[in-house]
């Protein structure tokens, strides 16, 4: 099941010679689900032949983890979240993230 985005996304893919850009608006739609192989998003764009767009990315579940483990870590050391009193995305007061292997 598809749902609308809410404000906007943009894909990049670049290599060395060639640059290509997606843009997806709110008239774009999107699907997001786990699977074994990761978290996969899938961007689609309706229109004519020339304005439709999709793409789909799956995460890996240890990237992803990763990334808010450091984003969690980060977090808690920033001014913005100690005068808040903040918890981090895990929820523990040294604003760390823990993820389990799968």
């Amino acid at each position: 099941m598809t749902k609308q985005i809410p404000d906007k996304a943009e894909v990049v893919v670049e290599y060395p010679n060639e640059l290509y850009v997606g843009i997806f608006e709110r008239t774009a739609r999107f699907d997001a689900h786990l699977d074994e192989a990761g978290i996969s998003l899938s961007l689609y764009r309706a229109g004519a032949d020339d304005e439709r767009k999709s793409d789909s990315n799956t995460l890996s579940l240890r990237i992803v983890c990763g990334n808010l483990a450091g984003f969690g870590e980060d977090c808690s050391r920033s001014a913005c979240c100690r005068r808040r009193g903040s918890r981090s995305v895990a929820g523990s007061r040294e604003g760390t993230l823990s993820c389990t292997r799968m």
